[in-house]
């Protein structure tokens, strides 16, 4: 089998839609103290197509918002800029994932990490970084299931993430995450979110590079593992049973909590209305 160098899966992202320049300048300009509504709103606006999906989404049911905007300037108001700049990405996003299930399990991990960090009550600047590497997180396994379809067979029955990582670094040489890592990069996204991604490569959740926001993103990704036809209870006490045994909820101080059924199917729910729209 050849060994391929990373330039050479990178360089497949040329055949993919691009994402708009306008959410990679948002997404990085965004948490700037200085910055205005009004600045955040322009900058949404120098992509015609990205601004008029945002504000169909904004004013759609998925938000269900009691009061619905009627310009950008005010869907800020309502929302939050950290909101506004995950939503924007969310849409700059969806063009790029040419497969639908990858698209699926990326916006149900995004999902996901905000539910969780709303629980474990994390910073607002980091759930929102957090929330961009879950989108991205599948990005890299686009690559290897677009253009190295014959390889990625090998990878695609494997039962569970860290699993299918392993397999992943012997055929690729590189992981699926670790090569999303490099796709934010060579997009200019924010250094903090490259290293989310970076640092989910770790093998040991030991390593100094996994970090709580990685632990987010673990959990999410394991739980967009439960079947979401036939969901246990079971299944996700176990998830967060792991971990707490792991001691990884004490190393990053948070109070583990409850994730019923209810939740696990509302966001399923919410990621599917999300892919639809």
């Amino acid at each position: 089998m050849a060994v391929r160098t990373i330039d050479e899966y990178l360089s497949k992202t040329s055949e993919l839609a691009t994402i708009s320049p306008a959410a990679v300048e948002l997404i990085n300009k965004i948490s700037l103290p200085s910055i205005t509504r009004q600045e955040v709103a322009d900058l949404v606006s120098k992509d015609e197509v990205l601004f008029t999906n945002v504000f169909k989404l904004v004013n759609s049911p998925i938000l269900a918002l009691k009061r619905r905007p009627q310009n950008l300037p005010e869907a800020i108001d309502v929302l939050g800029t950290n909101s506004i700049r995950n939503l924007v990405f969310g849409v700059a996003c969806k063009k790029t994932f040419a497969d639908l299930s990858l698209w699926y399990r990326s916006v149900f991990v995004a999902f996901t990490t905000q539910k969780l960090a709303e629980k474990f009550k994390l910073e607002q600047d980091a759930a929102s970084d957090v929330y961009i590497a879950g989108l991205m997180h599948a990005m890299g396994e686009l690559i290897f299931k677009m253009f190295y379809p014959a390889d990625y067979e090998n990878v695609i029955d494997i039962t569970g993430y860290r699993e299918r990582q392993k397999q992943e670094k012997e055929i690729f040489s590189f992981t699926g995450i670790e090569l999303s890592a490099k796709i934010a990069e060579q997009n200019g996204l924010p250094d903090s979110i490259s290293k989310i991604l970076s640092g989910h490569a770790c093998e040991s959740y030991e390593d100094d590079n996994f970090t709580k926001c990685n632990l987010l993103l673990e959990l999410a990704i394991k739980l967009s593992e439960i079947d979401k036809e036939e969901p246990e209870y079971e299944d996700i006490r176990a998830i967060f049973t792991n971990f707490t045994e792991l001691g990884l909820f004490d190393k990053f101080g948070l109070k583990v909590f409850d994730l019923t059924i209810t939740d696990f199917n509302e966001l399923h729910e919410e990621a599917d209305a999300f892919v639809k729209f």
